[in-house]
């Protein structure tokens, strides 16, 4: 099993995405949240099954089972880095992080 390890913005990634669905209601927020940390320990277990987008760098990108989001991530030697928490539908402003 992996570790995590997180780009420093990822954190407001996480904010704004939390936040939304919290002013949506207090369960599709529990929700969310659910299914973030069930993607993050799927991560965590098997990093190199998903779907790569930059083969240089090796990006990769792991959907939310229910929810319009992927995480963006690399791995590194020792550890899984999250680069970005992403809208399905939103420009690719993470790609700045690499």
């Amino acid at each position: 099993m992996h570790k995590l390890e997180f780009h420093p913005l990822v954190s407001d990634d996480v904010i704004k995405a939390a936040s939304f669905y919290q002013d949506v209601s207090h369960e599709t927020f529990t929700h969310f949240k659910e299914d973030l940390f069930e993607t993050y320990s799927t991560l965590k277990a098997t990093p190199s099954h998903y779907f790569v987008l930059i083969k240089s760098r090796q990006i990769r990108r792991i959907p939310l089972k229910n929810f319009p989001y992927s995480i963006i991530y690399t791995i590194k030697k020792d550890a899984v880095l999250v680069l970005a928490l992403k809208h399905n539908k939103q420009k690719e402003a993470w790609r700045k992080r690499i």
